[in-house]
């Protein structure tokens, strides 16, 4: 007996070894092809990005953000204020759109009228101005997006928002304007779930939005907060 369980167990510790190695490779495969994963989104990032003919700022601050998960899982959007475009990016920082938009009519990057304020800003979960705005905040300022009217006057902002001149884009006492179409796409949705606003300066360097703003217990909250509040809207 002793000699039969010994035949038969050779070819099953043959087998048993040959099948953890294949499982490890499969393993190994797998994690390899997840680790290739951020690469090629950032690829098809910035490739849509100068599809789009996106500043280098927003080009440069897109990959900052894909590389540090600073959005922590969060959709978010990017408002280049030297341009006046706003672009949405999913979860994973996926490019979603980009629209033109009315902006502060001050070149500033203070939250003083008629500046539109820079920086990273959260959502405001306390003040928002109801259905027809949103609004983010940091350190006691507050971020304000609105859509325009469907259907305005001639002569009226919507106008604007084709103007090829940045100068008539910039109106506002600091509150930033969308196309209506824009906002309930992609500016809406987020009024469900958590989020992130930045808005890239012009007076002072974008490295003063590219730096981490939270505290490593906060940093967790924010993903935390992402993960339970936009699985529907990746």
């Amino acid at each position: 007996m002793r000699s039969v369980h010994g035949a038969l167990a050779a070819p099953l510790f043959q087998t048993s070894l040959v099948a953890a190695v294949i499982g490890f490779g499969v393993y190994f495969d797998d994690a390899s092809a997840r680790a290739q994963e951020p690469e090629k989104l950032a690829e098809a990032v910035q490739s849509a990005l100068e599809h789009k003919a996106a500043s280098p700022q927003v080009r440069g601050f897109a990959q900052w953000v894909l590389a540090t998960h600073d959005n922590a899982g969060q959709p978010f959007i990017v408002v280049d204020k030297a341009q006046a475009r706003v672009y949405a990016f999913g979860p994973l920082g996926q490019l979603r759109a980009t629209a033109p938009v009315i902006l502060g009519a001050a070149r500033a990057d203070d939250s003083v009228p008629p500046a539109t304020p820079a920086g990273r800003f959260t959502k405001d979960s306390i003040q928002q101005p109801g259905a027809g705005g949103m609004a983010w905040s940091r350190e006691g300022v507050q971020l304000l997006v609105h859509p325009l009217p469907a259907f305005v006057a001639a002569g009226d902002e919507l106008q604007l928002l084709g103007s090829p001149g940045l100068e008539a884009r910039r109106t506002s006492e600091g509150t930033i304007h969308v196309a209506a179409g824009f906002w309930r796409e992609h500016i809406d949705p987020l009024r469900s779930a958590a989020s992130i606003a930045y808005v890239l300066p012009e007076a002072q360097q974008v490295e003063a939005v590219a730096t981490p703003a939270t505290t490593p217990h906060a940093r967790q909250r924010e993903t935390h907060i992402a993960q339970s509040s936009t699985r529907r809207l990746s």
